[in-house]
């Protein structure tokens, strides 16, 4: 169920944007055990001396060969004391075309990495100051055309047939 409401919302951003299909997910942890399972799920290999369970955002495989999948581990907005009484679980689908341009956020760094040498005034020690300059923006025609969430609802729960547990 929760692969058939990917494909859809994923061909629901190639109709808005107008330029191609969600090619990658960044999930939570829950939500990549359930997606692990399906037959389609092909693991990213590892070599052997490689800690095979990193924390942050690591790439843990590929959907049907469509979409590659990525494992969200420090969310904030999974688990946050007094707001929410039970775990947010969810699937950020997102399209990144060809060209550095072609997605919802571009990264713009205007001075890459600047560097100043200069002399401690105290201990006439060498310093070396680096600085960087850039902009996080949305696409011209807004990210919301790139990007879809998926709220994944009931994953605690006994699954009865006839029940409903995606959610837009």
């Amino acid at each position: 169920m929760i692969s058939t409401k990917i494909i859809v919302e994923a061909n629901r951003i190639a109709i808005r944007n107008r330029r191609g299909a969600a090619n990658f997910i960044v999930a939570t942890p829950r939500v990549c055990s359930i997606l692990e399972m399906l037959p389609e799920f092909a693991f990213m290999p590892v070599n052997g001396n490689v800690n095979t369970a990193p924390t942050g955002i690591a790439k843990v495989g590929t959907l049907g060969g469509r979409f590659t999948v990525y494992r969200d581990t420090r969310t904030e907005a999974q688990y946050q004391v007094g707001q929410r009484s039970a775990y947010l679980e969810y699937a950020l689908l997102g399209y990144k075309g060809p060209e550095f341009y072609d997605t919802g956020i571009v990264y713009c760094p205007y001075i890459p990495v600047m560097v100043q040498r200069t002399i401690a005034p105290n201990d006439f020690a060498p310093r070396v100051g680096l600085m960087t300059r850039y902009g996080v923006v949305d696409h011209i025609f807004g990210a919301n055309l790139y990007y879809h969430v998926i709220i994944v609802k009931g994953l605690g729960t006994a699954f009865t047939p006839g029940q409903q547990s995606v959610y837009l």
